[in-house]
């Protein structure tokens, strides 16, 4: 016999791992006008599912200690029904490539970078922005965009144009794991202006290849980076134009921040994860 939706959730112990919230509170929708407003509409069925799942469930694992507290404040889950279970980052297993085959990009090119996706909480027109006023004084930096090739993006190209920006911004598209270690080990900085993450895995994997990272003070952001990151206010592109200024007068500020990364990123463990993970399910079936 199929169950129907309420012997689902009666039946038996169930963990639930929710790594955000993004999307109540930022729509990803692509498209424009009407098109873009129906898309919009896929919010709705997914805030009854998360609801529905989160409220019926055994126990919850999160990644960070913000996105607990969300669960809290927005459903009202008991504090005992969360786990944070940190995810971790090592790159040790990577070998890198040069990537001038995807940026044209040499040994003695000094540059920015940033690499995710380009949906608007990710907050890359900001970074965009701020870049246009720092080049103005160090018209030899370059700002690398690593991300997939989307609609997001090429709005994104459209304002980097806009701004004068098109032989100093490289939008590389999807880059190979080889590349981006290089990316990673030559690039003066990772800049992170996102909004909203759960985690923020990119910052960390940067700080494994002692980049030094300057992240915007959103989210979960300064609860994984700790003291190994260097934060900017991510309302305005004014504030990260100052942080980036500063941190590029300041060799030894960038050398700082390249063995706090180091140190934070050993708190942080797969192996630990798994275990974390695995108890909590062992816990739910008893």
């Amino acid at each position: 016999m199929t169950p129907n939706a309420a012997t689902f959730y009666d039946d038996g112990p169930r963990v639930v791992t929710v790594h955000d919230l993004t999307l109540l509170d930022y729509n990803t929708s692509r498209g424009t006008g009407f098109a873009k407003w129906v898309k919009g509409l896929k919010r709705i069925p997914f805030r009854w599912i998360l609801s529905r799942q989160v409220r019926h469930a055994t126990h919850i694992t999160v990644g960070a200690g913000y996105v607990k507290d969300q669960l809290q404040g927005r459903f009202g889950i008991d504090e005992s029904r969360i786990t944070v279970v940190p995810l971790a980052a090592d790159a040790a297993h990577l070998v890198a490539t040069k990537a001038d085959a995807v940026t044209g990009l040499s040994d003695q090119d000094q540059f920015l970078l940033y690499v995710g996706n380009y949906y608007p909480y990710k907050n890359v027109k900001i970074l965009l922005e701020a870049f246009a006023e720092v080049s103005k004084n160090q018209p030899q930096l370059k700002l690398v965009l690593g991300g997939k090739v989307d609609e997001f993006q090429r709005v994104l190209v459209q304002r980097a144009q806009s701004l004068g920006l098109q032989d100093k911004v490289l939008f590389t598209g999807f880059i190979p794991d080889g590349q981006l270690k290089w990316l990673y080990e030559h690039a003066v900085m990772f800049v992170y202006p996102s909004l909203s993450e759960g985690f923020g895995l990119q910052g960390l994997e940067a700080m494994t290849q002692g980049l030094p990272v300057l992240s915007s003070t959103s989210s979960c952001l300064p609860e994984v980076y700790g003291e190994a990151a260097e934060y900017f206010n991510p309302s305005s592109a004014d504030y990260l134009v100052k942080k980036i200024e500063l941190l590029l007068d300041n060799p030894k500020r960038l050398e700082e921040l390249k063995d706090a990364g180091y140190a934070r990123v050993k708190q942080f463990s797969w192996r630990r994860m798994a275990e974390q993970t695995l108890e909590v399910y062992k816990q739910a079936n008893r």
